[in-house]
């Protein structure tokens, strides 16, 4: 019997030797407590009963090699199959990373936490056998910082050949040549599996459910995913009586066609590796945008564009500028790892738009069309379902998938944006974080909404402030959009590493997709629009021209230093969704109930002289 990796009396492993302090006994715990994220190369692994193991890492990569006498395609099936061990564990974690490593014997661990960063070597495979203490292992140890950046570059270069437990050329070997596609339910028995997999002669079956995280762990969650996917079973039963049936072929192919576009619901969108650019799973290049699919999605963007400008100028400016961070979200992640690289912030490149409008001002018409030309459905939030009873985490976890098509949710309640709130939390961390693999556009009410400086500069701001013409309808149009559009966009103005590296430097960020949809003859913004000070202090004037008396003057202290200064009270009803910017910030009046305002950096921000007075001595 193995002993626990962490119980109360833990196995010390074998020799274990610490370069800087010399041999030392120590136990799985003692080398991996306090770190936080785990990359490892392993020749050999065997995943089932190592989810105490990995439970403490909230990322984990793994280069799997496989024992000899695998070839490429049974290696692939190998690790997908030994990968369904750990399939309750895939939601717990940031990351989660399984890539297949041909011609390799190497055991490494690069770990990196609290306790800054270990390097761990030796003989020591990826199995419970080898971290119990079970048979005699050789282990090296490593706390410095040269050593683990030495190993780490050498394991860079490993993982850049490695490939992922499922690609775009694994998925070619097992969809056989009619490109069908059946998913095998991975939470169902094993013994079942083999059962449904022996009835199904001629038809390939492959895991998929693997590549989809359970971003929801609650036990409800659980059952009725396992009640699905005995209910898929019970569908494969189906089809094998179908097949029996003599002139029933025809049926049966329906069935299977059916099950592939299940099972592409389950295949990322988009992703990017590297150079390579995956669509629907496959390589960018298999693609070929039809003409005409591309002429009916222009058609429709110009008519939408043009019942916006009927509405105003400004809210086509809106329905264009959304349109043109649609078509960027499908790089912004990789900006804003290159911004890191460079040494920059990547919430300089905002990952998160907002599009906050009127009641009938477009802005769902918006969402629907940028999830028309991706291919995708957007969420009313209302369908978003809570972890640990919140929203807000349901949808970070999302942002961490392997998934780097746009995440799309609409009307998203306004007190959800206010700090204090977790979604609120959740867009101020993932704008600063640059490993969010995904962007995230976000629709909500203009008049009610309120939010702060710290979460409105880390999205992309687009007010839909006026209402389109009545006799405007694109609601059936938008049926006819295709993803020719974008699979264009990706093949001739995606942007690559020194496009990338430029476009740090721009002060337009969404430049690629705006000057590619503009070429496309679209009226969309030739500016960006999206900078929310920019939006706000344009707003402030207008309310401070139009509506002065609302704008109370006072003498106040000025909170940084405590002289007293002439400042405006506005109350917070009345300023609608505008908040106050640093440079006139003075803090909140009456119990929290008015922004405070320092008036002479107000007027000089919107851009009006502060009116003097002059007495006259006779």
């Amino acid at each position: 019997m193995l002993n626990p990796l962490f119980g109360q009396e833990p196995e010390a492993l074998g020799l274990v030797y610490h370069l800087e302090e010399g041999p030392l006994e120590a136990t799985p715990k003692d080398l991996l407590a306090g770190y936080r994220e785990l990359r490892a190369i392993s020749f050999s692994a065997s995943f089932r009963g190592l989810a105490e193991l990995l439970s403490g890492f909230e990322e984990v990569e793994l280069l799997l090699s496989l024992e000899e006498g695998y070839d490429e395609a049974r290696a692939l099936a190998a690790l997908n199959e030994e990968a369904e061990a750990l399939l309750p564990l895939l939601g717990q974690k940031r990351r989660f990373e399984v890539h297949f490593l041909s011609k390799s014997h190497a055991k490494l661990y690069l770990l990196r936490g609290p306790k800054g960063q270990r390097t761990i070597l030796g003989s020591l495979n990826l199995s419970r056998a080898a971290w119990s203490g079970a048979q005699s292992e050789v282990v090296v140890v490593s706390d410095d910082p040269g050593v683990y950046a030495t190993f780490a570059e050498w394991y860079e270069g490993e993982k850049a050949r490695a490939k992922p437990a499922l690609d775009g050329r694994a998925r070619r070997k097992v969809l056989g040549e009619r490109g069908e596609l059946l998913v095998a339910p991975a939470a169902l028995p094993p013994q079942e599996v083999k059962k449904l997999t022996a009835r199904l002669k001629g038809v390939v079956v492959f895991n998929l459910v693997g590549q989809r995280p359970l971003v929801d762990r609650s036990k409800a969650q659980a059952e009725r995913t396992l009640s699905a996917l005995r209910e898929l079973a019970k569908e494969v039963e189906e089809a094998e009586a179908l097949a029996r049936l003599k002139g029933q072929e025809k049926a049966l192919e329906a069935y299977l066609k059916r099950a592939a576009e299940r099972a592409l619901e389950n295949t990322p969108r988009f992703q990017v590796q590297g150079e390579a650019v995956y669509y629907q799973g496959l390589p960018l290049k298999e693609f070929t945008p039809n003409p005409d699919g591309l002429e009916a999605t222009l058609e429709v963007l110009s008519a939408l564009l043009e019942g916006a400008r009927k509405g105003s100028p400004l809210l086509a400016e809106a329905v264009g500028e959304a349109l043109v961070y649609g078509l960027a979200a499908s790089y912004l992640p990789l900006l804003r790892r290159q911004a890191v690289e460079e040494g920059l912030d990547p919430a300089r490149y905002p990952i998160v738009a907002l599009l906050v409008g009127r009641a009938g001002a477009g802005k769902t018409t918006a969402l629907r069309t940028i999830a028309a030309l991706w291919g995708l459905t957007h969420l009313h939030y209302g369908q978003v379902e809570e972890t640990g009873r919140s929203k807000g985490t349901t949808i970070e976890n999302h942002l961490y998938l392997e998934e780097s098509a746009p995440l799309l949710i609409d009307e998203i309640p306004p007190r959800h944006l206010t700090e204090g709130v977790r979604l609120a939390q959740t867009i101020k961390g993932v704008g600063d974080d640059p490993r969010v693999n995904r962007a995230l556009i976000l629709t909500s009410n203009l008049e009610h909404f309120r939010s702060e400086e710290q979460i409105l500069r880390r999205a992309w701001f687009i007010p839909f402030e006026f209402l389109p013409k009545k006799d405007v309808h694109l609601g059936s149009k938008l049926r006819r959009i295709t993803q020719d559009l974008l699979l264009r966009f990706l093949q001739e103005a995606f942007p690559g590493l020194e496009t990338l590296k430029a476009l740090l430097l721009d002060k337009d960020p969404l430049r690629p997709a705006r000057e590619f949809l503009l070429g496309l003859g679209l009226p969309v913004p030739q500016a960006p629009k999206g900078e929310y000070a920019t939006h706000l202090l344009q707003r402030w004037r207008t309310l401070y021209l139009a509506q002065p008396e609302i704008f109370q003057e006072v003498r106040a202290p000025d909170a940084s230093t405590g002289v007293p200064i002439p400042c405006f009270v506005v109350d917070k009803e009345k300023a609608g969704f505008l908040v106050p910017l640093q440079p006139f910030d003075n803090g909140f009046a009456g119990n929290q109930q008015a922004y405070l305002l320092k008036k002479r950096a107000f007027l000089e921000a919107i851009g009006v002289r502060e009116k003097r007075r002059f007495l006259f001595w006779g």
